[in-house]
């Protein structure tokens, strides 16, 4: 959990960080703070999956792994698309043209699960180069990098529940979400459990009624400044009628002063990808997957469920559906949802590192490829995958 102290440490740090006096940082500091987040990171996963991260990456060191891989993306892809076929293999997964979609796809989920690697080292390493990345110390002197969230975000929801039953028409699934422009929230954090996760209300003062926002602590008062600061009280809750799903979820207030609530690994990864974070934003993977401006990786045929063929009974079944809703617009939405690459019972896991923003359709049939592997299929471990939980 943490403790005032950390806080009240962390608050003496923050007028630094309005002031942008925490940025800066040369290209061999950047590049190893970088390293030794994505490392501790990969530990953590490696640590609570029973197996080692040497193991994870193949037989290979952080190091190893980034110089062997960085820019050859198609020479991962291949391997990682090797490991699923040896994990069918041993499992006696047979390759028939009924299951060879279901490979596919894993083997797509692999490759995207090891490139994520690579793309959280640069983005974390650009991120403090060009300061769209502070450093705040904890009273432990352990680095917590922060974002800021904007004041206005795109968000895509879900046709269905995130729209249409929101009394809104199908086409309006994408919107503008305008927030007060005071707070920042932690990135890659390392926190196991919501008491010890970082996102802070930069203007504590201008909040009227602090409950009503779920905020913890008293405001701190900035050294030097007429501002105050507050942690945000991020809340849990775990869905037993879904395999006892964890979800952590804050409220932050609008631009009306009213209550917004989001669930955290969704509101991470809206304000990682506004910062121009995250998968969909790497220019290496763009430029290898050949994405145009309002493509992803959804787009490219080898990643899709069964190919993207249309002849499919299931996909026309679908498509017939979507057009009697008139929910067309619904295969457009291709980051209205977030697939957990290795669980979520804990904090970290909702990082950018381990999950993915993608479709609801193509978020279910990533669930069901690892349902019938019996693994999450992250690396080039075997880490079993069970209530899709941990």
């Amino acid at each position: 959990m943490l403790s005032i102290i950390d806080f009240v440490c962390i608050s003496a740090n923050i007028t630094g960080l309005l002031l942008g006096c925490l940025g800066g940082f040369d290209d061999k500091t950047a590049s190893k703070l970088s390293y030794d987040r994505a490392l501790l990171q990969l530990e953590r996963l490696a640590k609570k999956k029973g197996i080692t991260v040497k193991v994870l990456l193949g037989g290979r060191t952080l190091d190893q792994f980034l110089k062997q891989y960085h820019d050859r993306l198609e020479a991962l892809e291949n391997d990682a698309r090797k490991v699923v076929l040896q994990l069918a293999r041993a499992d006696n997964i047979e390759v028939t043209p009924d299951d060879k979609h279901i490979i596919d796809m894993m083997g797509g989920i692999n490759f995207l699960s090891l490139a994520k690697v690579g793309v959280e080292y640069d983005d974390i390493k650009e991120g403090l180069l060009d300061r769209r990345l502070c450093v705040i110390p904890d009273a432990s002197n352990t680095p917590r990098f922060m974002m800021d969230i904007g004041d206005k975000l795109l968000v895509q929801y879900c046709v269905g529940a995130g729209t249409v039953m929101q009394g809104l028409p199908p086409e309006e699934s994408e919107r503008t979400v305008c927030l007060g422009p005071s707070y920042v929230i932690e990135f890659a954090s390392l926190a196991v459990t919501e008491d010890n996760f970082l996102l802070i209300d930069m203007d504590a003062q201008k909040d009227p009624d602090a409950e009503k926002f779920g905020t913890r602590y008293n405001k701190i008062p900035l050294t030097g400044t007429s501002q105050f600061v507050r942690l945000v009280k991020v809340g849990v809750a775990i869905a037993t009628k879904k395999g006892e799903l964890t979800t952590y979820f804050c409220n932050l207030r609008d631009i009306h002063g009213s209550p917004k609530k989001f669930r955290l690994h969704r509101l991470q990864h809206i304000i990682a990808e506004d910062n121009g974070f995250g998968l969909r934003n790497s220019v290496h993977v763009r430029r290898y997957l050949e994405l145009e401006d309002c493509q992803s990786f959804e787009d490219v045929k080898r990643f899709q469920w069964r190919g993207g063929d249309l002849t499919d009974p299931a996909v026309i079944r679908r498509l017939a559906h979507l057009r009697k809703k008139g929910w067309e617009s619904v295969k457009f939405a291709k980051y209205s949802d977030i697939d957990h690459m290795v669980g979520r019972s804990m904090v970290w896991m909702n990082n950018s590192l381990f999950c993915l923003s993608c479709s609801h359709s193509w978020n279910q049939s990533a669930a069901y490829s690892r349902f019938i592997f019996g693994s999450w299929g992250f690396g080039c471990a075997k880490m079993t995958y069970g209530t899709g939980n941990d």
